[in-house]
């Protein structure tokens, strides 16, 4: 996601409710019903910010991304062999087990939380081209 710029107007609860920003509403939101100052009382939670929205960017950016950011064929392959072979250590508290990134389109909330939490900063050690790894 690419902003052109850091001096946007702030979304208030007004701007929300006539829809101002095209590109941002989906549709009618229930909770446009209620009484509220929308922009101040819900907050924003982290399976859709963190767990849908960042980790699945940064995934579809190194497995599926354009060829000067994704990781080596090779490394990919290991990453998924890798993954497969985790599975064993895994017990029946998580809710799913670790599958191949060659997936990461299907994937649900709880995979990019596994992924982001424990797997991925295994796996993806030393195998994501340099100028990407600030963040690992």
């Amino acid at each position: 996601m690419a902003f052109t710029g850091v001096h946007a107007p702030l979304r208030t609860d007004t701007s929300l409710r006539i829809k101002s920003d095209d590109e941002y509403h989906k549709g009618v939101s229930p909770l446009e019903r209620l009484p509220i100052n929308i922009i101040q009382t819900v907050c924003l939670d982290y399976m859709h910010v963190v767990c849908s929205g960042v980790m699945k960017r940064l995934l579809k950016f190194w497995v599926l991304g354009s060829q000067q950011v994704r990781m080596l064929k090779t490394n990919l392959e290991l990453c998924n062999t890798e993954l497969i072979k985790l599975r064993e250590y895994f017990n029946s508290e998580f809710s799913r087990l670790p599958r191949s990134l060659n997936d990461i389109l299907f994937y649900k909330a709880t995979e990019f939380k596994m992924f982001l939490l424990y797997t991925g900063p295994i796996i993806l050690k030393g195998r994501i081209k340099k100028m990407y790894t600030y963040i690992l």
